[in-house]
């Protein structure tokens, strides 16, 4: 019998291998971090704190995250109008560029994952991944 513990490593082990495959094959120097914030900034210009909330980020660790990607060119940081205090965060062309490819690789990677399986394999793994999430949807309620 499989012990709960091994499950766990196996699917953090998955993940991780997953995450360093992406990175490798990103031509940029980005990680997932950097990728979230800008599929978050998809949806149009946020605040730096939105962001920190939403991803459960401490502000710093969204300031690091937003000057690396002002740096490559994937964001703007534009200033309010009526209040120049605040400032949001923006996508800019070349971001769009990058999280297009960057989503392009990851659908790629997984695409290579997944060919590795029957067909028998991957229905048995979708049924596992949708209870599981029923499960953990079940949770927060």
């Amino acid at each position: 019998m499989t012990s709960i513990l091994n499950l766990i490593r196996l699917t953090e082990q998955v993940s991780s291998e997953m995450t360093v495959q992406w990175t490798k094959a990103m031509p940029y120097d980005l990680g997932v971090s950097e990728a979230l914030v800008l599929a978050a900034l998809r949806n149009g210009p946020e605040k730096s704190s939105v962001l920190a909330a939403q991803y459960g980020y401490t502000k710093a660790a969204i300031t690091h995250i937003a000057s690396k990607l002002v740096t490559l060119g994937a964001i703007e940081r534009i200033s309010s109008a009526e209040d120049k205090r605040i400032v949001k965060l923006t996508l800019t062309a070349h971001g769009r560029h990058i999280l297009e490819e960057a989503q392009q690789i990851g659908v790629a990677l997984r695409e290579q994952l997944f060919e590795g399986l029957t067909e028998q394999e991957r229905l048995a793994y979708e049924t596992i991944q949708r209870k599981m999430l029923t499960q953990l949807q079940q949770m927060n309620e």
